[in-house]
């Protein structure tokens, strides 16, 4: 049966990253109530207020996307780095030895999928795009979280209005979603 849960951003658990290096606002996690070592996958955000280590996470897939504050460089073993342009998403290996480098504070959504056990795409939709979106969670699960703007969800017989920075999960069905001058962040997570 098709299920529609909308969250505020008052009924979110803000938690210590897992390196205790800053905090975390957890959105979703599945299953629910799953710590680090047991969620299947999980959306985020986190406040970055210095440089410093990302937490590892061993066979996790994660993509990332900054929200707001000065540009965030990451950086990877070998030299490697990807400065991150706002609401680009930037997909890496959760295991991979990950430092930041940021000159303020900035905040990121961040996606994490067990590896093996879930699939998924972050897309992002500007005012241009989100005026009207056909969501298919028939397979799978759909979460949506206004980063600006207001929009509506409907699925089925039932409907939830969203203003920016709340969030809606949608699981078994299709939906439609009508933004008015809308940013919203879109996860689309499916089993392997």
């Amino acid at each position: 049966m098709p299920t529609l849960t909308r969250r505020t951003p008052a009924e979110l658990t803000v938690r210590p990253w897992r390196n205790g290096g800053g905090v975390t606002t957890e959105l979703w996690v599945s299953p629910e109530g799953a710590d680090f070592d047991q969620f299947l996958w999980r959306v985020s955000i986190a406040t970055v207020a210095a440089s410093g280590p990302f937490s590892r996470f061993e066979g996790v897939d994660r993509v990332i996307v900054q929200l707001d504050g000065p540009p965030m460089t990451l950086e990877h073993p070998g030299g490697a780095s990807h400065t991150l342009a706002p609401l680009r998403p930037y997909a890496f290996a959760g295991e991979l030895e990950t430092a930041a480098t940021v000159t303020g504070t900035a905040r990121d959504l961040n996606l994490m999928l067990r590896r093996h056990a879930r699939r998924g795409t972050l897309t992002v939709y500007g005012p241009e795009a989100s005026a009207t979106l056909t969501l298919d969670a028939s397979e799978g699960e759909v979460l949506v979280w206004l980063a600006r703007g207001a929009a509506t969800l409907t699925l089925a017989d039932q409907s939830q209005h969203l203003e920016a920075g709340e969030l809606a999960h949608v699981a078994g069905g299709l939906c439609g979603l009508a933004g008015a001058d809308a940013t919203l962040v879109v996860v689309d997570v499916r089993p392997y």
